[in-house]
């Protein structure tokens, strides 16, 4: 059976916004890190993958973010990220060197 979508009714509209709960979530994830990203404090990520990281989160958007371990950047998918510990401490940062 070979089933066709039906023509879009309205052409050129842009998709209907996502349902208030995804827009919470996604506010509250940004808030985290914005606040984590200008507080330069350190924070360890944990991935799908089982991996660990542990420094500081250096930029992000909506879907990824770049982060620094060892001092090199590191872009990651958000969605391979698992858990992000925020670390004691957070807000004690400072000119690295």
């Amino acid at each position: 059976m070979n089933k066709e979508r039906p023509a879009d009714p309205n052409p050129g509209t842009p998709p209907p916004r996502a349902p208030i709960r995804e827009r919470k979530r996604r506010r509250a994830s940004s808030t985290a890190f914005s606040n984590t990203c200008a507080a330069r404090a350190l924070v360890t990520i944990h991935l799908m993958s089982g991996a660990k990281l542990t420094d500081r989160i250096k930029s992000f958007d909506r879907y990824s973010l770049v982060f620094e371990p060892e001092g090199q950047d590191q872009f990651i998918f958000k969605h391979t990220i698992a858990t992000v510990v925020a670390g004691k401490g957070a807000g004690a940062g400072g000119p690295r060197g």
